[in-house]
């Protein structure tokens, strides 16, 4: 008798075991996020001189020139915390002539209760397309472009950095709070270019007469390549560290001049007037050098 209640007592065991194991089985597939969504929307044999916009994507955005003659949009979501699902983000986006625009809208974070949402997005669009203005404006990407002409562009990242090649525009402008910035071979009119906690580094392909061009950061360096023989008034200053020249200024007139307590340096300002001086140049930092070449 007492064996087969052990009999008995052992069957119920075994059956509440797997009753819990489906249960807790049943309870992770609810609650567990989903896999990463992948998303794309393109218009074909596009034309136009559009305005872009982007905003909001939190991870990575890459803006890059491709032989097709349309535009294409794509990307991933991806959740992580108990019960967030892809879904949960919905995804704006329009594609003509006048207007191409993208933005994902989060849930409330407020309700998220420890859910995250990540919104990789890659735009494609035709390598002879002239933007009318082209602007990205996120919390926390980073941002890479590369081969855009558009009459201006404007990136701003809360703490993403940006690298940028080959662009082409009359105004450009580009901040980050504290990620860094890498600027090479830029055609421009007027660039601004600033980052409150990040390194700088800027390079000219060509210094366009009346232009204007600033580089900036607060803790970083700051760091600016110009064409050989080209011509501009230069002004770089840093606050606590070296303001200077590598190369390229012997036929420039130039000036040095810092302020000195004891071992420690401040306000090191270096001034040059190369060719006819009919660009300005500024450059400036706080904690970090600020330095120019001119010429490779």
């Amino acid at each position: 008798m007492i064996l087969r209640k052990d009999w008995v007592r052992g069957i119920l065991l075994i059956g509440l075991a797997a009753a819990s194991v489906f249960l807790c089985t049943e309870l992770f597939l609810v609650t567990a996020p989903s896999g990463p969504k992948i998303f794309s929307f393109s218009e074909n044999n596009f034309s136009g001189r559009p305005d872009a916009q982007i905003s909001a994507a939190n991870e990575e955005i890459r803006v890059i020139p491709w032989s097709q003659q349309r535009i294409l949009f794509n990307g991933t979501i991806a959740v992580t915390g108990s019960g967030a699902r892809t879904d949960q983000v919905t995804l704006q986006e329009e594609i003509n002539s006048v207007t191409v625009s993208f933005q994902p809208v989060f849930p409330d974070s407020r309700s998220s209760q420890g859910r995250s949402y990540l919104v990789n997005l890659n735009l494609y669009f035709p390598s002879t397309l002239n933007f009318s203005s082209f602007q990205i404006d996120t919390s926390s990407a980073n941002v890479h472009v590369t081969g855009l002409i558009s009459s201006t562009i404007s990136i701003r990242s809360g703490t993403g950095n940006i690298d940028a090649d080959n662009l082409h525009a009359s105004q450009v402008n580009l901040q980050t709070s504290s990620g860094r910035i890498q600027v090479r071979n830029l055609e421009a009119t007027n660039a601004y270019i600033s980052s409150t906690g990040g390194n700088v580094h800027l390079g000219l392909g060509s210094v366009v007469p009346t232009g204007y061009y600033s580089a900036s950061t607060g803790n970083g360096s700051v760091d600016l390549t110009v064409p050989a023989m080209s011509s501009f008034k230069l002004t770089a200053t840093s606050k606590f560290m070296h303001a200077g020249f590598r190369s390229g200024f012997t036929d420039c007139q130039t000036h040095y001049s810092q302020d000195t307590v004891g071992m420690f340096t401040f306000e090191s300002t270096f001034t040059a007037s190369c060719g006819d001086g009919s660009a300005t140049i500024s450059l400036s930092s706080i904690s970090g050098d600020a330095v120019v070449t001119r010429g490779s």
